[in-house]
This record gives structure tokens, C-alpha cells and sequence, in this order.
């Protein structure tokens, strides 16, 4: 019988990591014509933010922050006296999505505030404490971008269903019944939330989880396909091209 549980490897490496206090009087105007060179999460400790987007236009208050993405560019206005705000900046390098972090996000939580917080004149230097806590707002931002949005809510537990059980054949009525829906209803919401069926979203996992393995060496093509649901190597195949853009 084959039983293998497979762990990928994930790449994701921060260089050129630094943080820095800035500290400027109300109505100083900062000009980012082309961006800058790196990522960066800025958290305001004292005064207020205002930044300005081609396409948005962003107040960050005390206790708030900011994350602005690599070679955006913006225009920032320093309001209040002696407004004081700390920057890390960061390059990041990935081998798994990190389109989470191709926006412009508002940061108000409780968590994003300790990570700044335990900031001091002490460790702002230390290289492996800033690298940390890149990695700790990094982790935060991921987290948030999973959330489901309050009106796909309620396709949840078969999100949860389907990621954590893609190898098992269940109708699309099974996973209906598990969010107490009727199935043309939970149909329609999967449909508007994924952009996809849920026969279509389990497919896709399917083969995103068989290309692991196979990569890893430890599987053929027909073990792989077996091990994540494929009970037919022609509907394997159909699949794997559909996804893979080859017709």
C-alpha cells in the first residue's frame, strides 16, 4: 500500500532588511516618484500619516500602520507635531504566492502593534531581530489575506472540506450539506467567492499537491495521481493540461 505524506520544501529568503525611526514636523511633504527599492511596513507611534496612491488615498493614525509595496509609487504627508514613525524595509524572495503582498494594506490590528512595539533603541540594529520580525508581519499579512470575506462565510466549512480533504470523491452535494445550504444556492456562492465549481477548485488543488510529489521523486506520474484522488489517468491528464494552460 502506498502511504506518503509529502512536506514540501518552501523557499522564502528576506535580505537587505533594516528598520529605521523617522521623526518630522506637521506638513513635511516625502515624494516616492518610482517607488521604493524595497517593501516596507511602516507603524506610526506618535502624530498621523497621510499617503497619497494614483488610485487611492490612505490616513494612518497612532497606533496604525501601513505596508506599501515594492516600487510603488506615492506621496506622503507628515500631520502633527513632531510625528514619529518606524520603517522596515525588506527584499523578499519566494517559491510560494506572495501576491498578498502586491497591495497597499491598512494596518490597525493589535498584533501588528506589538511586532513595532517591541522596537527599541536597543535592537532597531540587530539584524536578526528585525529579520524576525519581517518574518512576523509577513506571517500576519498571509493570515489576513485567507480570511474569508463575511458574505462567502458561510461556504467555509466546505473550503475547509475540500483544502484538507481533496483526495476524497465527494459530491457537490456532501460539501452543500456541510454549510446547511441547498446545493443550487451553496453552487452559485462557491461559484462568485473561488471563480470556480468546487468539483473545478478540488481539481485544482489536486494537481497543484500531485506535481509536488512528483517533483519530489518519491512518486510516479500514476502513483501521484492516485495518491490525490485520480482514479483515471486519462481524467488526470485532462485535468493537468486544463490547469496547466495546454490544450
Amino acid at each position: 500500500m502506498i502511504n506518503i505524506h509529502f512536506y514540501p520544501t518552501v523557499t522564502c529568503s528576506i535580505d537587505n532588511v533594516g528598520c529605521a525611526r523617522v521623526v518630522r514636523e506637521n506638513g513635511f511633504l516625502f515624494v516616492s516618484k518610482n517607488g521604493k527599492d524595497s517593501m516596507t511596513f511602516v507603524f506610526v507611534k506618535r502624530g498621523e500619516m497621510k499617503y497619497f496612491f494614483d488610485d487611492k488615498t490612505v490616513t494612518v493614525p497612532q497606533g496604525c500602520g501601513i505596508f506599501v509595496p515594492k516600487g510603488l509609487p506615492y506621496k506622503a504627508v507628515y500631520l502633527g507635531d513632531s510625528t514619529t514613525i518606524l520603517v522596515l524595509s525588506f527584499n523578499l524572495t519566494s517559491n510560494v504566492d506572495i501576491s498578498f503582498l502586491s497591495e497597499v494594506s491598512f494596518q490597525n490590528t493589535r498584533a501588528y502593534r506589538d511586532v513595532f512595539n517591541s522596537v527599541t533603541m536597543e535592537n532597531i540594529r540587530n539584524t536578526f531581530f528585525l529579520l524576525a520580525k519581517a518574518y512576523e508581519l509577513i506571517d500576519l499579512m498571509s493570515r489576513q489575506s485567507s480570511m474569508v470575506p463575511k458574505e462567502y462565510i458561510k461556504i467555509t466549512p466546505a473550503l475547509n472540506e475540500i483544502t484538507n480533504n481533496y483526495y476524497e470523491n465527494h459530491s457537490v452535494s456532501y460539501y452543500a450539506s456541510k454549510c446547511g445550504m441547498k446545493e443550487s444556492n451553496f453552487r452559485r456562492l462557491f461559484k462568485e467567492y473561488t471563480g470556480k465549481s468546487p468539483i473545478e477548485y478540488r481539481n485544482e488543488i489536486r494537481i497543484c499537491e500531485a506535481k509536488k510529489l512528483i517533483n519530489s521523486g518519491e512518486c510516479s506520474v500514476q502513483e501521484a495521481a492516485y495518491l490525490v484522488g485520480f482514479n483515471n489517468m486519462s481524467f488526470f491528464y485532462e485535468v493537468y493540461r486544463k490547469f496547466n494552460g495546454k490544450q
